[in-house]
Formats: C-alpha cells, sequence, structure tokens
C-alpha cells in the first residue's frame, strides 16, 4: 500500500451488537477529547506533573509500537518511506493531531535516522491548555512518546522524539524531531 492510498474509514468496522469498532484485528475506541482531559487533570492532581508526563510519554510509545506493527503487517507498505510517513498519517486520522513531516532522511545500513515536522491541532495541547493553563514548557508528551514508539519500531533501534515548541507554551506551532538516542546528547 502507497501511503496516499490509507483511507482509515474503509477499514473501520463498526459492530454496535458487539460494542466493538476495529481496525483491521486492533479493536479501537473513541472518546472524546475533553473527557481525556479530565483524565490528564485527574492524574496531574494525583501525582502530580512528572507523573503525568511519564504516563502519557509511555503510554504514547506503546502505542505508536502497535500502530507501526498494525500497519507493517496488516497494510503492506509498499516501501519503508511508506510505512514511516503512515504513523503521521494514521495519527493525523485518529484526530490526535494533524502530523506534518517536513524531513524524513533514513539509511538502515548506516544507521542514520533523522525525521522533522510540525504537529498542528495537538488535541493532547488543546486540553492541557484548558485543564491546567498555559505551560512554561512543550507538553505533547502523548505525541513524542507515540512518534518514539512508532519511529523506533520501524527503524528497529531507539529513537527519541522531542518536542521543541508546543502550542501550549504559547508557540505558533508544536514542532518535533526524531533521532537516534545517542545523538541527542542527553545524559
Amino acid at each position: 500500500m502507497k501511503v496516499t492510498d490509507f483511507n482509515m474509514a474503509e477499514y473501520l468496522q463498526f459492530n454496535p451488537a458487539e460494542g466493538t469498532m476495529m481496525l483491521k484485528s486492533q479493536r479501537m475506541v473513541m472518546m472524546s477529547a475533553h473527557s481525556f482531559g479530565i483524565l490528564l487533570k485527574e492524574i496531574y492532581t494525583i501525582g502530580g506533573e512528572n507523573m503525568l508526563r511519564v504516563f502519557f510519554r509511555r503510554f504514547g510509545e506503546a502505542t505508536g509500537r502497535d500502530d507501526a506493527k498494525l500497519l507493517k503487517v496488516e497494510f503492506s507498505p509498499d516501501t519503508d518511506m511508506d510505512w514511516i510517513a503512515l504513523g503521521p498519517t494514521i495519527h493525523t486520522w485518529e484526530g490526535i493531531v494533524k502530523a506534518v513531516p517536513e524531513v524524513i532522511d533514513f539509511n538502515r545500513k548506516d544507521g542514520h535516522f533523522y525525521m522533522k515536522g510540525t504537529w498542528e491541532n495537538s488535541f493532547y495541547a488543546e486540553q492541557w491548555k484548558a485543564m491546567m493553563g498555559p505551560s512554561k514548557k512543550p507538553i505533547c508528551d502523548i505525541l513524542t512518546g507515540y512518534a518514539t514508539g512508532y519511529a523506533s519500531e520501524f527503524f528497529g533501534r531507539d529513537l527519541i522524539c522531542k518536542e521543541p515548541t508546543c502550542v501550549a507554551c504559547g508557540d505558533d506551532k508544536c514542532r518535533f524531531e526524531i533521532k537516534p538516542r545517542e545523538e541527542w546528547g542527553d545524559k
């Protein structure tokens, strides 16, 4: 499959008699962004910002890995470029964020990976601002986690996504960069 041919609406199967919604073999759930915002606020109230950020980063990473596996097996991307581009595409279809890659550059043989782009209309930043107000630092942990998980599963080694700008901080857009862990220079 070419990434340009992906139309999630064609693959969703609704079965109200059983109470399920499926994307091929993967069960999906749908809930309001506001109810997710309430969950975000509750976790923050109970465990603080650090717990909230770790929780949603890990949750995002697991979701990204699941999507990468599902898309590879059940949608058979024509090329590696189609497979990596399906991550931002499905995230956009899911209503999470409009993911717009600007650079996708990788070479499996050399171990080189670099991807960057923007996230528009992040539901997470929207809910953060509604529930907690503006932030002093980028907060789209569920998105950076997802991109980390998806890209790492795709590439077969640990990659890290970071968000240098975020609308929750007053920036014009959320921006992301993904590269191998060791290239970030963090300890």
